[in-house]
C-alpha cells in the first residue's frame, strides 16, 4: 500500500492502510469515519455506502458506487473540520483488498481537494496517480449471475463531474462551511429522492425520476400517496396514445393489488436481447424510513411539479410494462389543468435501452432550452435511472455544450442507480459536446451561447 503526501505536513492519501504506517508520525483514520452525521441516529439511518433508496442492497447487483453526492460533501465537511481542529498529520486509508472501496473513497477524497482545495481535475489525478483516477466502475444494476460488463466509466468522470458542476453553479461549496449547511442540504437532497423518487441533474432546468405511479403505491409513509389532488377533474383516457408492448418476461396483469406487483421482469444490464433492462421497484414499509425533514403530509406529485417549477414533463416508459401498476400510468390530460404540458417519447427498454434519433431530435424541438423563463422539465421512465436519464443528458449536453463524460459522473452521484446498460454509458461518453448530439438526431448545428440560471443541485 502506497502513502502519498498530499498537504505537507497535514494530510496523506493512504490507500489500503488499515493502521497507520511505519514511520508516520500522525492519526490513520478510515474515509468513511470522516463522514460527517451530527447525530449518530442519522449515521445509523443513512449509512455511508452504496444506496439506491427504494431498493434493496441485493438489487443493486454488482454495483458498488460511486456515492451519492450526500456522501460526498458529508465527507468532504467531516475532513475539513478534523483539518481544522487538530494539527496532528491525517492519513485517510481504506480497507485493505477492496478495489472497489478504494474506487468509492478515491472520488470523495478528491472531491474535497477540488470542493475545499479549489485543485484541478489534473492536479487530483497526478497526486493521486492513474491507478486510482483511472480505476472503473460497474454499470448500475449489473447482475451477479452474469459475467461483468465492461467498466466505462472512471473515477475521473466523477471528478470531471464534479468540477463541471461547480464551474456551472450546480453546486456551491459553501454548504461545506458549516455542520448545520451540509446536513440541511443532503438532507433535502434525500427527503426529495425518498418522497418522490426524483432529483434535479441540472438545477431549475432538468428533473429525472420515476414514473409517478410507481412511487405512489409505496407503503412507505415517507412517499407521496396522490399523483394528483383529490379535487382534479377526470379528463379522457391518456395521452399514452394506445400502444401496447408485449413483454417476453410476463406482465403485471390488471386486477392485482399493488402488493403483487413484483419484479417479473429480469432486471440488470447483463439482460439479454430478449428481456428488460430496469429493476422494479420493492414495496417494503420499513425500505428508506429513515427521518427525513417532512413537517407535514407530503404534497400530491403533480403539486410537487408545480413549486419547483417543472413546466413540461416527458413520459419514456410504456404504461404496461412489468413492474408498472395495475390499470397502467396516470393520466396525461390531466396537466392541462396545472399549466404543465406533456410529451410520449416511448423508449423500448430492451437492446441497450437506448433512443432513436426521432426520440433525441423529437426531444430537443419540445422541450424548454433552459435559457428563458419557461420552466423546467420532468422526464421520467418506470425507475427513472435508464431511457430517462439518457434522454435528460441529451437534453443537456446539447443545450450546455458540456462533454458527455463529465455529465456521466456527474449524474451517477446525484442520482445513485442511473445509467443501467453499457450502451448507454458508452452513448454518453461518445457526446462530446452540442454538435454531437445534434449531429446524432439529425439537426444542424446551432444553439444559443447563453448558458441558463441554475442554483445549487441540493436545494
Amino acid at each position: 500500500p502506497s502513502l502519498v503526501e498530499v498537504l505537507p505536513g497535514k494530510l496523506h492519501w493512504a490507500p489500503e492502510h488499515a493502521t497507520a504506517p511505519a514511520g508516520f508520525e500522525g492519526e490513520l483514520k478510515h474515509a468513511l469515519d470522516l463522514v460527517m452525521y451530527t447525530t449518530e441516529g442519522d449515521r445509523k439511518a443513512f449509512g455511508t455506502g452504496y444506496n439506491v433508496m427504494h431498493y434493496s442492497a441485493k438489487a443493486a447487483g454488482r454495483a458498488f458506487g460511486p456515492l451519492g453526492i450526500d456522501i460526498v460533501l458529508r465527507f468532504c465537511r467531516g475532513l475539513r473540520t478534523r483539518l481544522a481542529n487538530d494539527s496532528r498529520p491525517l492519513a485517510v486509508g481504506t480497507a485493505p483488498d477492496d478495489p472497489d472501496q478504494r474506487s468509492n473513497i478515491a472520488v470523495i477524497f478528491g472531491a474535497y481537494l477540488l470542493l475545499v482545495g479549489a485543485w484541478s481535475v489534473d492536479d487530483i489525478a497526478a497526486k493521486l496517480g492513474a491507478s486510482d483516477a483511472e480505476a472503473g466502475f460497474v454499470v448500475s444494476w449489473a447482475r451477479k449471475d452474469r459475467p461483468e460488463p465492461k467498466r466505462n466509466m472512471t473515477v475521473r468522470d466523477c471528478w470531471d463531474g464534479l468540477a463541471m458542476g461547480l464551474k456551472m453553479g450546480w453546486i456551491d461549496a459553501g454548504c461545506l462551511e458549516s455542520d448545520t449547511a451540509t446536513d440541511y442540504i443532503c438532507k433535502k437532497w434525500r427527503e426529495w429522492v425518498a418522497t418522490y423518487d426524483c432529483s434535479w441533474v441540472i438545477p431549475g432546468f432538468i428533473v429525472v425520476g420515476a414514473d409517478p405511479t410507481t412511487t405512489a403505491l409505496d407503503p412507505n409513509p415517507s412517499t407521496f400517496k396522490q399523483v394528483f389532488p383529490a379535487d382534479t377533474p377526470t379528463t379522457a383516457a391518456s395521452t399514452e396514445t394506445g400502444v401496447q408492448l408485449e413483454f417476453p418476461d410476463g406482465e403485471v396483469k390488471k386486477g392485482t393489488s399493488a402488493s403483487d406487483v413484483k419484479r417479473v421482469n429480469t432486471p440488470g444490464s447483463g439482460a439479454s436481447a430478449g428481456s428488460l433492462h430496469s429493476v422494479c421497484k420493492e414495496y417494503r414499509t420499513a425500505l428508506d424510513a429513515a427521518p427525513l425533514l417532512l413537517d407535514s403530509k407530503p404534497l400530491d406529485f403533480m403539486t410537487f411539479m408545480k413549486n419547483i417549477g417543472v413546466s413540461t414533463m416527458v413520459r419514456t416508459n410504456f404504461h404496461n410494462e412489468p413492474g408498472m401498476p395495475p390499470n397502467g400510468g396516470y393520466d396525461a390530460n390531466k396537466l392541462k389543468a396545472y399549466g404543465i404540458g406533456h410529451v410520449d417519447i416511448l423508449i423500448v427498454d430492451m437492446h441497450g435501452g437506448l433512443p432513436k434519433r426521432l426520440d433525441v431530435q423529437k426531444l430537443l424541438k419540445t422541450c424548454p432550452n433552459g435559457r428563458t423563463a419557461n420552466g423546467a422539465v420532468y422526464i421520467h421512465c418506470k425507475g427513472g435511472f435508464g431511457r430517462s436519464i439518457v434522454l435528460a443528458c441529451c437534453l443537456a449536453i446539447e443545450r450546455l455544450d458540456i462533454p458527455g463524460a463529465a455529465l456521466l459522473g456527474w449524474v451517477r452521484m446525484v442520482r445513485p442507480g442511473c445509467v443501467n446498460t453499457p450502451q448507454q454509458e458508452l452513448m454518453l461518453k461518445g457526446f462530446k459536446g452540442s454538435k454531437d448530439v445534434r449531429r446524432f438526431a439529425a439537426l444542424p448545428p446551432g444553439g444559443e451561447d447563453e448558458s441558463p440560471k441554475c442554483g445549487c443541485t441540493l436545494q
